[in-house]
């Protein structure tokens, strides 16, 4: 599964929210839009259910990954091209970054999202369409591998280390994966299920 289909569904999940009439039934609705396309090949008939659910629910994901928000901050502007001393500085005042004011909100997956989309997504669909390719996308499979080892689950590869595992996967990602993937960090995804529904919502 492409991690950018789970980001397009997951907002469309979080909007439903509790006070909206017949809002679970709508839920369920989108959620088993998700999972049953494409029709040949429904996803929760395919290897890995169990992966991406897991990031799809992180509050329930016995992982704990131990990042705090200064340092989330500072390792995501290491990755969006920042040098050391400029990542830390903004890793220590992000609140005080325009974006927030923008946004209006002090949340940190859209600040993030927000940089992105200005400094790295434009330049990077200039760089694919010279090249006339697309971008190699990130899959679900890849962001457990490197929550294993932000987790301490999964030793880093040789010569590097969990800060540096997560930021190149950071440095891989779209504005909208960016936000994502901090929100799954923060374990603050919500999409109004609970471990016991998943089933009925995947089935």
């Amino acid at each position: 599964v492409e991690l950018l289909e789970m980001c397009e569904a997951v907002p469309d999940l979080d909007a439903i929210g509790g006070t909206i009439p017949g809002a679970a039934e709508k839920r369920k609705q989108r959620s088993a839009q998700f999972w049953a396309a494409p029709p040949r090949h429904p996803r929760h008939a395919r290897r890995g259910l169990f992966a991406a659910v897991r990031l799809m629910m992180p509050f329930y994901d016995l992982r704990r990954y131990g990042i705090s928000t200064v340092s989330l901050a500072t390792w995501a502007a290491e990755a969006v091209g920042m040098g050391t001393e400029p990542a830390k500085h903004f890793g220590k005042g992000w609140m005080l970054d325009p974006k927030v004011r923008q946004h209006a909100t002090g949340d940190l997956a859209l600040v993030l999202q927000a940089l992105w989309e200005e400094r790295v997504d434009s330049s990077r669909a200039a760089a694919a369409t010279a090249r006339g390719q697309g971008r190699a996308g990130i899959t679900v499979r890849d962001v457990n591998a490197v929550l294993d080892v932000v987790g301490g689950i999964v030793a880093p590869p040789a010569g590097s280390s969990r800060r540096a595992t997560l930021v190149a996967l950071l440095g891989r990602a779209s504005g909208a994966e960016v936000k994502w993937l901090v929100r799954v960090l923060q374990r603050d995804v919500r999409i109004g299920a609970r471990p016991k529904q998943a089933r009925s919502k995947v089935l």
